[in-house]
């Protein structure tokens, strides 16, 4: 599934994968325009929620590997 996919390469992106952020931009190309959108704020919902998972008990956030 390409807009699944989307949002996971999106997620390693901004981790600072740079072969996640080809494959993200790679199949944006191929989304229609309107599953780009969807996935681009699914991703963000995401990120926002495993970010939330893993911020330490001092305020700290912790980069997953």
């Amino acid at each position: 599934n390409l807009p699944e996919a989307y949002d996971w390469f999106s997620i390693v992106a901004d981790q600072g994968d740079t072969d996640g952020a080809r494959e993200r931009d790679r199949i944006a190309l191929i989304l229609k325009p309107e599953e780009l959108a969807e996935a681009t704020r699914r991703a963000s919902v995401i990120h926002a929620a495993l970010l939330r998972l893993v911020k330490g008990t001092n305020g700290s956030s912790i980069i997953l590997p």
